[in-house]
């Protein structure tokens, strides 16, 4: 689907997801090093001639983020180092879920390697990428952008994720588009008391299209739509969806929630909704 998406619809980024750690080597989520993996490295680099820039992420909700493996400050830096060398990228993301994004001493250690990259890597975009609700971050989301401040790195963009609100949120019915539109609104709005001059340029927001896992939640091309024509109104850093390869209806070999969008779509239909975005 990613290479589909590249040369048929349009797309001009990706992001290639996830890099975890094994003690202090980079690795993919497949356990394969990072450095040495040619299936993955193949895929990046045809994307990237078909016109596709990566952004590599490190972390996600299952294995262990890099800063949680390797505890020594310049072993942690040397392999995040390493995945920039290897794949050559501009932009890298951190993705802080589950119960490892409250944890503040792995969280310090992170921001120090991080700080070290952008001093080593002129140009470097880095990236978080957080979960949040419609009134933005919860009490850990803040806290962990509030230790990026207090570490002194920068922090270029702040990416949320808006999907799998669960609980009240699901009452009476969900509205992904506007409530992913509230999400972002309402983050700028705390990372505004953090970095004042902070704009919607710093901001991202990554839906999840179609079915979520929670079944009270559908992220439809109506929605994308709305989302889209925020974007266009405000200039959002970055407009991205989970994931590409859901990027088609169920059926074939496509079945199943990290397969398909379990909805009625054309394939690709959201990715060309979404690169509609240029602001």
């Amino acid at each position: 689907m990613l290479n589909q998406a590249a040369t048929s619809a349009g797309l001009t980024a990706f992001t290639a997801a996830f890099v975890i750690g094994s003690g202090c080597t980079p690795i993919w989520g497949d356990t394969l090093p990072v450095t040495n993996d040619p299936a993955v490295t193949g895929e990046i680099a045809t994307a990237e001639a078909d016109g596709a820039q990566p952004v590599v992420s490190f972390g996600g909700e299952s294995g262990s983020e890099l800063a949680d493996s390797c505890s020594n400050l310049s072993q942690l830096t040397a392999a995040y180092q390493s995945v920039i060398n290897t794949l050559h990228v501009t932009h890298i993301d951190f993705d802080i879920e589950g119960a490892e994004i409250a944890y503040p001493a792995q969280n310090a250690l992170r921001f120090q390697a991080i700080s070290a990259l952008e001093a080593a890597n002129p140009g470097l975009v880095v990236s978080v990428t957080i979960p949040a609700n419609p009134d933005g971050p919860d009490a850990n989301g803040q806290a962990f952008l509030a230790a990026a401040k207090a570490a002194g790195a920068r922090i270029d963009l702040i990416n949320v994720m808006t999907m799998d609100y669960y609980g009240t949120w699901d009452t009476g019915g969900a509205n992904m588009g506007a409530d992913a539109v509230c999400a972002a609104q309402a983050t700028l709005a705390y990372a505004q008391t953090l970095w004042p001059s902070m704009t919607y340029a710093s901001i991202g927001v990554t839906p999840m299209i179609g079915h979520n896992d929670d079944p009270a939640e559908v992220f439809t091309e109506a929605d994308a739509q709305t989302l889209v024509s925020f974007a266009q109104q405000v200039h959002l850093g970055r407009l991205a969806f989970w994931s590409v390869d859901r990027d088609q209806p169920c059926g074939g070999s496509a079945s199943g929630l990290p397969a398909c969008s379990e909805i009625s779509q054309q394939p690709l239909d959201f990715t060309r909704i979404f690169v509609k975005y240029t602001g």
